[in-house]
Order: structure tokens, then sequence, then C-alpha cells
């Protein structure tokens, strides 16, 4: 065989291969040149039905030995070993077979074509490195005989990404490809060309989408983690939790000893001071983790002030000043736990937007929702004096696994946000500029109030930004 008669064909439908194949060993076995075909039951069954179709005495050439076919599972249970085809079993098989089949044609220079699906079968059963292994053989066998040899696979068998790097492997075995009937049927060069591009565009897409695919499972798997870590936090807390409050009591008998002098009184009372400040803090993991069976009367500017001050050392690191403006105690009806997780991204958000001596508005207002029927309730508005949303990215705020963040996002964050809000009925938007001197994002939440009862027309003004 030269180095340039050793092909691979792709194709899509048994009956476009069975027709290729029928003129590429018709033409050898029309000429009085030999054929060994390793192939399936189905296709050699096919393959001499066009072959007598062409015209030709196939008995005759059997008898004269001209035309060879062999049972490919059967030709692979000779040389295979340990999932691993036997180069030296494997070169005496095809080796015989090909002399055979030169011996069997008249004339001084015989010629023989060779055709063999044994690597697709290999292929089907999951082993990419064996069939790739036998093309290499076959590959050796060509050094020490002369004949042509043409291999075949299913485009099936390469329908997933981790099929890309065996089918370049396979094809790089081999000095010929020939592309499935979807491009060798087009007889017109343009329509050709137009074919390649198509397929070039949904290669670009299908890579833009397994990377896409790649980023949310590493976002999914990083809010695994987060949540791990989250009831881990809770269980610690848990567990800190009544320690804490047997100290906290000691430190109050032991304020009370009379024969305690007042330098000792007074650090009795900062580590009192310290040890509520840790259990304060450890009241707010538990209230993170925390549900509640059924919705509760829920207080926004409560829940607010837990929050910033579970961000305050995050805040005054920044030097990022946080101003409040509380005008509604109205409860909303909800749940306590996601509520808080809802306003704790929010603030976070603001906080990542925010440069050092930044500014953050909390704004919680009775107001009305004017979508749908009227209703009355609680808007929080959160603004920051922030860089900003930039416009391309404004209608993509609240998809899942989209951040600007980059590794240290997971782009949940919203989306989460915006479903526990739906499901209190609520609403969330947000406004948002990226002018010099006039940058920031201002996101409002509107729940119903716990009474749920619709407003008049006449009532609360909707001040939301």
């Amino acid at each position: 065989m030269t180095p340039d008669s050793h092909s691979v064909q792709f194709y899509s439908d048994d009956a476009f291969l069975l027709d290729t194949l029928g003129r590429f060993v018709g033409t050898a076995l029309g000429a009085g040149d030999g054929a060994v075909v390793f192939a399936t039951k189905a296709h050699r069954q096919g393959l001499a039905q066009r072959l007598k179709a062409r015209g030709l005495e196939l008995g005759v050439a059997l008898q004269q030995g001209r035309y060879i076919p062999v049972e490919a599972s059967e030709a692979l249970a000779q040389f295979m070993r340990n999932g691993m085809p036997d180069g030296r079993r494997f070169r005496k098989l095809t080796g015989e077979l090909v002399e055979r089949a030169r011996g069997a044609v008249a004339g001084e220079s015989p010629r023989v074509v060779v055709f063999g699906e044994l690597v697709a079968l290999l292929l089907a059963e999951g082993r990419p490195e064996a069939a790739i292994r036998l093309e290499q053989l076959w590959n050796e066998v060509a050094r020490t005989h002369s004949f042509s040899l043409r291999c075949a696979y299913p485009m099936s068998a390469f329908s997933s990404a981790e099929h890309s790097e065996p089918f370049l492997r396979i094809c790089a075995e081999h000095a010929h490809v020939i592309p499935t009937e979807s491009y060798t049927s087009l007889l017109r060069e343009e329509d050709r060309l137009r074919t390649v591009s198509q397929l070039q565009q949904k290669a670009q897409a299908l890579e833009r989408g397994l990377a896409e695919q790649k980023r949310m499972e590493q976002a999914l798997r990083r809010s695994e983690k987060l949540a791990a870590t989250g009831r881990l936090a809770a269980a610690i807390a848990h567990e800190i939790n009544n320690p804490l409050e047997a100290l906290t009591n000691l430190f109050y008998i032991l304020q009370l000893q009379p024969s305690l002098d007042e330098s000792a009184r007074r650090f009795a009372a900062l580590a009192d001071k310290e040890l509520q400040r840790v259990a304060r803090i450890t009241r707010q993991m538990l209230a993170f983790h925390r549900e509640s069976a059924s919705t509760v009367p829920v207080n926004i500017s409560e829940i607010l002030d837990d929050v910033v001050d579970l961000y305050a050392p995050k805040l005054a690191s920044s030097e990022i000043a946080v101003e409040k403006n509380y005008e509604s105690e109205e409860p909303v009806e909800g749940f306590p736990s996601e509520i808080r997780q809802v306003l704790a991204n929010l603030v976070a958000n603001a906080i990542e937007a925010c440069s050092r001596q930044g500014k953050i508005r909390l704004h919680v207002f009775a107001s009305c929702e004017r979508t749908g029927p009227l209703r009355r309730g609680v808007r929080v508005c959160i603004a920051d004096t922030g860089s900003g949303v930039r416009v391309e990215n404004r209608k993509k705020i609240f998809e899942p696994f989209f951040t600007t963040k980059g590794e240290a996002g997971t782009g949940l964050g919203l989306w989460v946000s915006r479903g526990i809000v739906q499901k209190h009925e609520g609403s969330i938007r947000f406004r948002s500029s990226v002018l010099p001197g006039r940058s920031g994002t201002v996101f409002s939440v509107f729940l119903p109030s716990a009474a749920g009862q619709p407003a008049e027309a006449a009532s609360a003004v909707d001040r939301a930004t």
C-alpha cells in the first residue's frame, strides 16, 4: 500500500456507505483485481446485492479467490488480546488474506483493495484507543504488502465532545478523509462552500455552548460548596450559642461581686459587651439558616439592621457610609430567612459595587404595587454609588449563572433573589447609571403587607425609583 492509499469514509446512512463501497470494490473486481472485505453480516449482504446489480458474477470471483469476505467480529476475535489488538496476530491474518487475493489475480501487476470496519466495531464498544492502534497497525502492514485500504465509521460514533480528540487522531492516521453524504452529494462548488460555512458556524456555536455549560457546572459546584459552608457555619453557631449564654451569665454575676475593684469591674463589663456582640453575630448566623414552616409577619427594618451589622467590618474597612431612612414599620408576610437572604445579597452587591468611601442608602417606606391589582405593601430601596451596570448587561442581570465578578461570583444571587421575591408575590427591579459623577445602582423590592388588603387609589404614592 502506498502512503496515499489509506482512506477513511464517514457516513450517516448505511445505504450511502454500501453504495460507495459497491463502487470501490466493484471497480476492482470488474477490472479483474482482488478484494478483501472485513464487514458485518448485514453489510456483506448489502454489498453483495450491489455488486450483483453492477453485473458482477460474485460466485465466480469467490471461486477464483479474488473476493474474500470476512466476518468482522470473527476477525477481531483472532487478534484482540486484553482489549487491544495484538500486532503479530493482526499482521499475520491480514497479510495472508491480502497475499491470497493477490495470488488469485492474473497479470503482472495484481491489485488488491481492502475494506475494513473492524475499527468502527471497536469504537462502538467504547475502545477508541484500540481503534486508533488498529489504524496504526494497518499502516504497518502496508509497509510489507501492496493494497488500497478504505476504513469506515458511522458519524454517530462521534456524537459527543469527548469524541473530538479520538476523531482527530483517527483522521491523522489516513491519507484521505471522505466526509459524509451531506457533503459529498453536493455537486456544485458554491453549495459545498456554503455547507462548510454552515458547519463552521455550528462548530463555533457548539464550542461556545460547551464553554457555557462548563461555566455553569463550575458555578453550581461553587454554590454547593457555599451552601455546605453555610450549613457548617450554622451548626458551629448553634454549638457556640449555649456556652456563650453561660459565659454571659458568669460575667454578669462577676460584675456583681463586691470584692472586684473598679478596674476589674470595668474589664468585666468590656468582656461582657464583647460577648454580647459575639452572641448577636451568632443569632444572626442562625437566623440565616433557620426556616419557618409557614409565613409570619416580618419587619423589614429589623432585618436590614441585622444585615448591616453582619457586614459592619467590611463596611468599616472600605469606609463605606450607610444612610438609613426607615419610614415604615409595617410588617410584611413571608419567610424571614428568605427575605433576609434577598436583602443580604443586595447589600453585599452594593458593598462590592462601591469604591472606597462610597455610600449606600437604605430606604423603607409604605408603597403600592401598580402592576396588576393595586396592592398595599412595603418597598425597600437599596442604592449605591458604585460604577453602575453597563447597558449590555442589564437585560441579563437576573439570568442564572450570569456574573460580572469572574471566578468570585456564581451568577445565582440575583436569580435566586428574584425567585424568592416572586414566591412572596412581590416584585424586584432596578435602575442604573454609568455616567461619570452620577453612577450607581438602585434596587427596589416590593413585598405585600401582612394585612394583604388591596390599596385604595388615593392611598400611599409609590415612590420607588
